[in-house]
C-alpha cells in the first residue's frame, strides 16, 4: 500500500512538472541549398501554455536584438493557435533569419503582459568538431566576427585542458580543467587586421588526445552562410 502512494505521489510531481510551459524547436526537413545559400526549415512547438493566454512569437539575434511577430493564443489543450487573419498566415508562411556561421538565435513567446517568456536556442551553421564522445565548439558572440566562445563537453571530470589559437599570424594559448560534468567554456576576443582575415585555428590537447578546428573570423566570419527558415502554423 505505501509503495503505492509512492508510485502515486512520483506520477502526480511528474505530471506536475511536465506542466510547465515549454517551447522546443524541430528540423522538418533535411539541409536545402538555394541559389548557394544553404536553407534549414523548422517548426516550432508550444506545450503546456495557460488556457486563452495570448503570446507573441519572436526571434532574438546574437546581438540581443529582438522582433516580434505574429500573435497566438493558447488552446484548452495548452497549445498555442495562430491567431493572425488568414491573408496575413498566407502571405507570410515562414520567418527568415540569415545566419552566420556559428551564431545563435533564439525562437520564443512572449506574453502580451510581458510577464513570461519562454525560449529555446540553436545555432543551425555550428563551427564544432566531434570525436566520439567528445566536442568541441566555437560560437560567434558578436557580428563583427571580434567576439568567441569556445565551449566543450565529454571530458573527463576534472582534465586538464591546454588551448593554442591562432589567427591574423598571432598565436595565443588558455588553459584551464574541465568541469565537474567534463564541460568547458571560455570567451575569446580577436583582434587584428580584419580586412586580412580569413580563418583562425584552434588547437585543443587534452590527455588522450587532440582536437583541431577551423573556424572564420573577422570580415569572414561576418558573412551570413544560410538562412532559418521557421514555419508558421
Amino acid at each position: 500500500m505505501r509503495f503505492s502512494a509512492i508510485i502515486c505521489f512520483l506520477l502526480i510531481w511528474s505530471s506536475f512538472v511536465l506542466a510547465e510551459p515549454h517551447v522546443s524547436c524541430h528540423q522538418k526537413w533535411k539541409e536545402m541549398e538555394i541559389e548557394g545559400m544553404k536553407i534549414r526549415l523548422y517548426r516550432l512547438r508550444a506545450q503546456a501554455f495557460p488556457h486563452g493566454k495570448s503570446y507573441k512569437l519572436f526571434v532574438r539575434n546574437v546581438d540581443g536584438s529582438t522582433t516580434e511577430t505574429f500573435c497566438y493564443i493558447a488552446n484548452p489543450k495548452g497549445h498555442l493557435i495562430l491567431t493572425e487573419p488568414e491573408d496575413v498566415k498566407l502571405a507570410a508562411p515562414y520567418i527568415v533569419t540569415p545566419l552566420r556561421r556559428g551564431e545563435k538565435v533564439s525562437y520564443g513567446m512572449v506574453s502580451i503582459d510581458g510577464d513570461q517568456e519562454y525560449a529555446i536556442e540553436m545555432i543551425p551553421f555550428p563551427n564544432e568538431i566531434v570525436k566520439g564522445k567528445l566536442k568541441m565548439a566555437i560560437e560567434l558572440a558578436d557580428v563583427d566576427g571580434k567576439e568567441f566562445i569556445c565551449r566543450g563537453s565529454g571530458f573527463k571530470p576534472n582534465e586538464p585542458l591546454h588551448f593554442e589559437y591562432t589567427f591574423a599570424q598571432e598565436q595565443r594559448s588558455y588553459s584551464c580543467v574541465a568541469g565537474s560534468e567534463g564541460s568547458f567554456m571560455f570567451p575569446m576576443q580577436l583582434s587584428g587586421v580584419l580586412e586580412d582575415s580569413k580563418e583562425a585555428a584552434m588547437k585543443l590537447t587534452y590527455a588522450n588526445g587532440r582536437l583541431d578546428l577551423t573556424f572564420p573570423w573577422g570580415r569572414q566570419a561576418s558573412e551570413f552562410v544560410g538562412a532559418s527558415c521557421l514555419e508558421i502554423k
